[in-house]
């Protein structure tokens, strides 16, 4: 539950707004929602940004292993691609950051935090650019960026609930646009590393006695490196291993954003009830943030994923 000191309103009045139709356990639970949320927003993004910077090092590969064309426009298309994403983790952070700042407003010290992680959310939103080749971005977007801005400058708190409002909407208006983009920058991903893995594999380039492990490693023994007879009766077994492996990668990305896009849709929904007056009809975290947690646990690209931090 807040307790706000008396001369301590700042934006977290806007959010709590203490009205006889608003308990403070419902504006507990949708800062603590939108903190949740956004935390997995930036770390899904994090996991995206991830497998751009490891589509040009696929790509890379294929032009030395296959002598295929990867010029300086098609890298510097993904590098642009991959600064736009980080931009959005970016804007995910500060979002996490402002929400997560509303619990703990006791004093002159918070309603800092809290006016400093507004000028970075409102920054974070004017700027962003729309991605290499994507649609246009939501106008409310640079709005609600220019609003939170301003109403921490200008110190006028009552009305940043509109301005919150109007940010959570604009954030998940933002991803639902884009999500067959992202969608699509994971298959760019994944296909070229299937296609490639499928070549080696072909080349006798991979040790398929490594796909003996499960039979041998009860028994502590090391599995063969490969040779003529291996490669011929293991390769069907490994084509299949890669088309299955493919299929599920894809599945698992796909259940994520769609998750994603879900949470962001509730947690917009719920900030919108408080914004108007409205008791919170749910407060629990959005079943389908689990979806993307695992993702960004599990997920795995062709050259090796980093840690995502989501400190």
């Amino acid at each position: 539950m807040f307790r706000l000191a008396a001369p301590v309103l700042g934006l977290a009045a806007a959010l709590t707004l203490t009205t006889a139709c608003k308990t403070s356990e419902d504006a507990a639970a949708a800062a603590s929602q939108m903190t949740t949320t956004a935390r997995d927003l930036a770390g899904y993004y994090a996991r995206m940004d991830t497998v751009v910077v490891d589509t040009i090092e696929l790509n890379r590969l294929q032009s030395v292993l296959l002598g295929t064309t990867f010029n300086d426009q098609d890298v510097a298309q993904l590098k642009q691609t991959e600064q736009e994403i980080g931009k959005r983790e970016d804007l995910a952070r500060n979002l996490r950051d402002l929400s997560a700042s509303f619990t703990k407003l006791t004093g002159a010290t918070s309603a800092k935090e809290v006016a400093t992680a507004s000028n970075r959310l409102g920054s974070a939103l004017s700027s962003i650019s729309s991605l290499p080749g994507g649609s246009a971005l939501p106008a409310a977007l640079a709005t609600a960026g220019k609003e939170v801005e301003a109403l921490a400058q200008e110190h006028r708190e009552r009305e940043a609930g509109k301005a919150l409002d109007a940010t959570a909407s604009a954030v998940s208006e933002l991803f639902r646009q884009e999500q067959p983009a992202y969608d699509a920058l994971f298959m760019q991903n994944l296909v070229l590393a299937q296609s490639l893995a499928a070549e080696l594999l072909k080349r006798g380039w991979v040790n398929e006695g490594e796909l003996l492990s499960p039979i041998l490693q009860p028994f502590h023994l090391a599995p063969p490196q490969s040779s003529p007879e291996i490669h011929q009766k293991l390769m069907p077994y490994a084509q299949q291993q890669l088309a299955t492996q493919m299929a599920a990668l894809t599945a698992a990305e796909k259940k994520a954003t769609d998750g994603m896009t879900k949470a962001l849709d509730e947690m917009s929904e719920r900030i919108h009830q408080l914004a108007s007056d409205k008791a919170m009809d749910k407060r629990s975290t959005p079943l389908t943030l689990a979806d993307v947690e695992k993702w960004i646990d599990t997920a795995t690209s062709a050259v090796g994923s980093n840690a995502t931090d989501q400190n």
